[in-house]
């Protein structure tokens, strides 16, 4: 594997002289006065993955795998148990077509809610999927389109069956839809009869209520048209319901199982019918069960994990039952259907808690698994722990040694029947990067060197164009228990500076300031302190010693901060002219802020213009509670700034006369979309009349547009990746290469024209998108 990565390499390395470009080739002046060649009619993109990958990895030539998102549920069809479906908890849903080996995101055309909470895949058909999608707390725009999803091409369109107004959220290891393997009909191709399960329990962004649109669903025709047949109240079944099973040999019969224990429907189709709780009853104590319940081929026998008790088993259809395994850590159990005396359980979220395996049915259990985690990656539970509420093992029901598993957001797979585990997260890529402004995460002097500031992760730095990171070195403890994630963050763009950044820490985007002197090595200082909406952060390009963030600014690179006490109320910095660092912006977003002004001062913040220089009526946010903003300065023309508009598409104002000039943008070309909303927008520094938009809406088609003329019209360039939500989206200074992320991973395009010394002809690592029929 080493000498394959070094004869890249070296192919690389000469390959530095390539000129790269992504599209068709026209000539066109840029605003610079530059002749480039641009795209001369749409074309598919170039784009490959540029995750976070550890000098480890890199040397033994690993496909990246850098996860950080959690899978719900997974899922495979019994017509072909290689290819596993995965539910991820923010982002839509991947596959693998080798068991779990390595990981790809998927089309998804027609999913427009992201966050999925479970999937099914159809027993006689592998392109056959059912999935529920909901749409989170913090996530607004996507609320009108959650509910059951049916794919008939294995993910790569999708049809919503079944709307719900509003499901909840359940963190951990699901099973809420699911087909009743008695209805297999070969002449149709399809399992007829569905069931799916939502409970009341739903995570508010100011709060948790039982305001779900809870309830069990059943479909007869494969899950292309629902019924609701009843409501499940929290007075009953608890506040969070984790699954449900069908009796193998009656399409009627249905178990429930969740915070409440294990219930029993007889006849589920019908209304009335009388709801059975098992738990406490025939020797199954009370408590919580959380999945999954094993019930053999001929229905008698059942085994059910009861939390912080012990495993329990009954041979006659659940009439009675005995313990079969005493363990106070367990949480979840997993059968190997092919080979049912395989059986699995985990346990907490502590080294305690590591899977256990049975070979022979429950006699015995094998305590001391071996779990190594991924190269470049620490010991510990989080990445060899395979555990807690998340836990999920799928045994190959083919091979009873063989299974894959999800720990915390980790994927492992043995092949010695869960003895000995190994990573097997390639290609399964979430971490991502975020900011309003993320134009300095790049040194403008030296390709080679950019940083993400990350979701989760904090900072990860690369010297070498991406080929591998080092690690972050931010740790809750040495700062006060803040989070590890980063909203607003910069890269000192001196050349005797460029090692210094600032990073604006916190789980939400009001954080501490902290500074690096070191390229993010040590993080020694809270030069900053207190929870402040600090979206912006940037670092004067001219005179690098200013820096500026929230209603602060720097005279000496961000070691200290003095507040601009002239600035107007309510308000914090969102802009700085790239042209000329000493004009900086304002919004009215802070507390008592309504978000519709925009101020500017024209010597660092010492003084503003009295009045805004743009004030509009309606709110200048991004839809959702984070209250994040487009706003983007020329990069010639310091009165020439962009922001959103009422229809959610962009802006452009004048600010050189008296009268502010408004000029919306239409990056739609004229078309309609509902909810269609704009929430990245950059500009390319050095062909300005370069721009890329954004779209927040998920899975439409109309993700990602290229505008070459100054955003007079629009190119559509969103396939060849996953059209889910971004976070982030730059363009590099030097390449002009656009980077974007999200939470199915980060990526790196070619612009439109020809460019050396790029990331994309440098790193090894391939586009693992699949937009077509596999």
């Amino acid at each position: 594997m080493k000498k394959k990565v070094i004869l890249f390499s070296i192919f690389l390395a000469c390959g530095t002289l390539i000129h790269c470009t992504s599209f068709g080739k026209k000539e066109k002046l840029g605003n610079s006065g530059n002749s480039i060649a641009i795209s001369d009619s749409i074309h598919k993109p170039k784009i490959k993955l540029l995750p976070v990958v550890f000098k480890e990895e890199y040397d033994e030539g690993l496909i990246p795998g850098d996860n950080s998102q959690f899978i719900l549920d997974f899922t495979y069809s019994e017509s072909d148990p290689d290819r596993i479906y995965a539910a991820q908890d923010v982002s839509c849903v991947w596959v693998s077509n080798n068991g779990g080996r390595n990981w790809n995101t998927l089309k998804n055309k027609g999913l427009y809610a992201p966050a999925m909470i479970s999937i099914e895949a159809d027993p006689l058909d592998k392109n056959r999927v059912l999935a529920v999608a909901q749409s989170r707390f913090y996530d607004t725009i996507h609320l009108d389109y959650q509910g059951i999803y049916l794919s008939k091409d294995g993910g790569l369109n999708w049809e919503k069956v079944a709307p719900r107004t509003k499901l909840g959220e359940i963190r951990g290891s699901t099973k809420l839809i699911t087909y009743a393997p008695s209805s297999k009909s070969e002449a149709l191709g399809y399992a007829k009869r569905w069931y799916a399960a939502f409970s009341e329990y739903r995570k508010e962004a100011n709060g948790s209520t039982n305001t779900a649109d809870d309830g069990l669903l059943t479909s007869n025709d494969g899950g292309n048209t629902w019924q609701e047949i009843r409501k499940l109240p929290s007075s009953l079944f608890g506040n969070k319901i984790y699954g449900i099973k069908v009796d193998p040999l009656n399409e009627n019969k249905l178990f429930l199982y969740g915070e409440e224990g294990l219930f029993i429907l007889n006849n589920a189709p019908d209304s009335n019918d009388e709801i059975t709780k098992i738990s406490g009853t025939n020797g199954l104590p009370k408590g919580s069960v959380y999945g999954k319940v094993y019930i053999s081929k001929d229905s008698n026998t059942l085994i059910v994990p009861v939390a912080n008790t012990g495993m329990y088993k009954s041979i006659n259809n659940g009439k009675s039952w005995n313990l079969l395994y005493a363990w106070t850590d367990v949480l979840l159990a997993f059968y190997n259907e092919g080979f049912p005396d395989v059986i699995y359980t985990t346990g907490s979220n502590t080294t305690e808690g590591q899977v256990r395996v049975s070979k022979d049915g429950g006699t015995t259990w094998h305590t001391n698994i071996n779990s190594k985690q991924r190269p470049g990656y620490n010991d510990g539970n989080w990445n060899q722990g395979i555990n807690s509420i998340f836990a999920r093992i799928i045994p190959d029901p083919r091979n009873p040694d063989r299974a894959f598993a999800q720990g915390h957001a980790k994927f492992h797979q043995t092949d010695d029947g869960g003895l000995n585990w190994v990573d097997s997260s390639s290609g399964f890529n979430g971490s991502q990067y975020t900011g309003m402004n993320m134009q300095q995460m790049f040194d403008p002097n030296n390709p080679d060197h950019f940083v993400y500031f990350m979701i989760d992760r904090g900072v990860h730095v690369t010297e070498n164009r991406g080929r591998y990171f080092n690690d972050n070195t931010i740790k809750k403890v040495d700062f006060e228990g803040i989070h590890k994630t980063v909203y607003g963050a910069a890269m000192c763009p001196s050349i005797d500076s460029s090692k210094v950044l600032l990073a604006s820490v916190n789980k939400t985007p009001s954080g501490k300031l902290l500074r690096s002197n070191d390229n993010g090595k040590t993080w020694k200082e809270v030069v900053s302190s207190g929870l402040k909406s600090r979206f912006f952060v940037a670092f004067h390009h001219q005179n690098p010693q200013y820096a500026y963030q929230w209603r602060e600014r720097s005279d000496d690179y961000g070691i200290t901060w003095k507040e601009l006490k002239s600035m107007p109320k309510n308000t914090m910095i969102c802009g700085m002219s790239p042209s000329n660092g000493d004009i900086i912006y304002a919004v009215d977003n802070l507390k008592g802020g309504v978000a519709k002004k925009i101020w500017i001062s024209l010597d660092k913040g010492d003084t503003w213009k009295e009045k805004p220089v743009i004030s509009v009526d309606w709110d200048l946010t991004v839809p959702g509670p984070d209250r994040h903003l487009i706003f983007n300065v020329h990069p010639t023309n310091p009165n020439i700034v962009y922001t959103s508009n009422e229809k959610g598409g962009v802006t452009q104002w004048d600010l050189s006369s008296n009268k502010t000039i408004q000029t919306d943008i239409d990056v739609l070309n004229g078309e309609t979309e509902e909810n269609f909303y704009i929430n990245r927008f950059v500009i390319d520094p050095k062909f300005p009349d370069i721009m890329y938009a954004m779209n927040q809406r998920i899975n439409t088609g109309n993700k990602f547009f290229m505008s070459e003329n100054g955003g007079k019209s629009w190119i559509n360039i969103s396939s060849g990746f996953p059209n889910t939500y971004y976070n982030a989206l730059a363009v590099s200074p030097i390449t002009g290469e656009v980077f974007f992320s999200g939470p199915n991973g980060c990526r790196v395009m070619l612009p439109p024209y020809e460019t050396t010394n790029t990331a994309y002809e440098l790193i090894p690592y391939k586009n693992t998108h699949i937009d077509d029929t596999y």
